[in-house]
């Protein structure tokens, strides 16, 4: 359930910072960016660390 809804989210974010680089705005942009690797990184994190600690 975790995993979908992050991964959602990770989708979305990363759509939003395709489009702000594609209007030019930077400072919107990086911080979806930061917003969609932070997600990028909580999937890495459920995928292979999450379950050894179960």
């Amino acid at each position: 359930m975790g995993i979908m809804i992050d991964l959602g989210l990770t989708i979305i974010t990363g759509l939003l910072t395709i489009s702000n680089v594609r209007n030019g705005n930077k400072r919107n942009a990086l911080l979806w960016g930061i917003a969609t690797a932070f997600g990028i990184l909580t999937l890495v994190w459920i995928i292979t660390v999450a379950p050894l600690l179960h």
